[in-house]
């Protein structure tokens, strides 16, 4: 979503298109680049190939893993764990390094959702995974940070899919001073990334309806609830100064929020949107992001926070994993520090979507790249708009055709959850009235068909974009950020959404 929202926007599915000719391009070339080591570098992962026999250097939780000898990618011995459905079979082991120093990770694995990554490199922790019937090579790279003496390598797979295998792991660069604190082989691994269980939150009863508003245009949020009767909000969006600091569209809204509160509703505050500085690009750590979105918690008390992560045309926020995975390690520390004091800070994603074939692999990464970090995921909020399909119409249908997909999606990702569980963690948002594809009208009709539809499954949010255009006075026109382009009373698709209760 975007605070010009009358501006046209990519196609969804050419988005989703070009996201996969990316991934098959980058599997096609991931072998290729190989490790990019030196001279100077040395491997430095201990029994890295499992050649010992057993799982000597190697942690793996809740005695997940063994070492098997078939099937092996080379030698005679290779890595076997299996998820559960509440632990991800991760295996671990700490390695001195250098400060300061660049290191490149690469291993061979084969399996539903099998990952490599590092931890503790005190900069931009990387992770990489793949999905594959047969052996593929996974590699990242990563610099350490200026007091980073060890970092920890670890490989895992995903809740409940099957078992997975790991051979011939690597970590090539220079040697770390010292002898690595041997990594047992009992069943507590170094819990980092901290795989947590599947996502039990639901949003605040408040939230169950929360459009959103766009706050560049400074609108009063009391008057708005005055005028519509709705009482709660998603305010939008949240992003970067040009530096890693957060700042508000139009200006502080603290004195909004209050009054807001004052009438007896209370706001959400989004962050990302089309195009958007995204404070996840310009923050480099993820301590760093994490205090500059706790800041803005903090200003304004808030018990809610929205992640709208989206693909621009001039902005790309979706598929930088480095990214999403610094992001889902910040959204980790603002629960923790919520917790501490003793409260609890909802989460949402906000991501695009196809009503055929629901999330794309990118959106799909966000989702399980938050459940990886430890995040409590309450909500993932589906886009159900803009999919320039050339096949308009239904717009109500169509979003509750991308739900089902998302529901689909999930029960595969959370295979613990019940059905209702898991549509308690889905969101809709469509666009009000025209949307920026010409052929995409979404009407009052529309709306009451969602209506009916959450009220069947008892979805966690519904939501649109956006209050300001639940006006009437610019129909036969484009779409637009103050009017719906259609024809149709001042906040009607307000007054059918917020019958809504969960």
């Amino acid at each position: 979503m975007s605070s010009s929202q009358h501006r046209r926007r990519a196609s969804r599915k050419t988005i989703a298109l070009v996201s996969a000719a990316t991934v098959a391009l980058g599997a096609g070339t991931l072998v290729a680049l190989g490790t990019g080591a030196n001279a100077a570098d040395t491997n430095l992962t201990a029994n890295g190939g499992f050649e010992t026999g057993d799982l000597s250097h190697w942690s793996c939780s809740a005695g997940t893993g063994a070492v098997v000898t078939s099937p092996a990618h080379a030698g005679s011995y290779a890595l076997e764990a299996t998820p559960t459905a509440s632990d991800t079979a991760q295996c671990s082991q700490t390695v001195n390094v250098q400060p300061g120093t660049a290191y490149t990770l690469s291993g061979w694995v084969q399996g539903q959702n099998a990952y490599l990554g590092a931890s503790g490199t005190g900069s931009n922790d990387p992770s990489t995974w793949n999905s594959s019937s047969g052996w593929s090579q996974l590699t990242t790279s990563f610099t350490t940070g200026a007091n980073t003496n060890s970092i920890t390598l670890y490989t895992h797979g995903w809740y409940g899919t099957g078992a997975y295998h790991a051979d011939d792991i690597t970590l090539s660069g220079p040697a770390g001073n010292g002898t690595p604190t041997p990594t047992p082989t009992s069943a507590s691994p170094t819990p980092t990334p901290t795989p947590t269980p599947t996502p039990t939150g639901s949003p605040s009863s408040g939230f169950k309806f929360a459009p959103y508003l766009d706050a560049s245009f400074g609108k009063d949020l009391s008057q708005i609830a005055g005028a519509s009767g709705q009482k709660y909000f998603t305010l939008a969006f949240l992003n970067s100064n040009g530096g890693c600091q957060a700042t508000m569209a139009g200006g502080d809204a603290s004195s909004n929020i209050t009054g807001l509160r004052n009438a007896g509703g209370d706001a959400l505050v989004s962050t990302g949107g089309w195009n958007a500085n995204d404070l996840a690009r310009q923050c480099g750590t993820a301590d760093s992001l994490a205090a500059a979105y706790q800041s803005v918690i903090d200003a304004y008390g808030l018990t809610a926070i929205d992640f709208d992560i989206e693909k621009g045309d001039q902005q790309d926020n979706l598929t930088d994993h480095s990214m999403a995975d610094r992001r889902s390690q910040a959204i980790k520390i603002l629960q923790q520090n919520a917790a501490n004091a003793g409260k609890t800070l909802t989460v949402s994603l906000t991501l695009g979507v196809l009503p055929e074939s629901g999330l794309n692999a990118d959106n799909l990464y966000i989702v399980k790249s938050a459940i990886n970090a430890g995040v409590r995921v309450d909500l993932v909020n589906i886009m159900t708009m803009d999919y320039y399909e050339n096949n308009g119409g239904a717009m109500g249908d169509r979003a509750a055709q991308a739900a089902q997909k998302l529901h689909d999606q999930l029960a595969q990702l959370l295979p613990g959850k019940s059905d209702a569980e898991l549509w308690s963690l889905i969101g809709i948002t469509p666009m009000i009235g025209q949307n920026d594809d010409p052929n995409e009208v979404f009407t009052v009709a529309d709306a009451r068909t969602v209506l009916a539809f959450a009220r069947q499954h008892h979805v966690g949010r519904l939501a649109f974009w956006s209050v300001g255009r639940d006006q009437q006075g610019c129909t036969g026109g484009g779409a637009s950020a103050s009017c719906s382009g259609i024809d149709s009373q001042p906040y009607e698709f307000t007054k059918v959404f917020e019958q809504y209760t969960g």
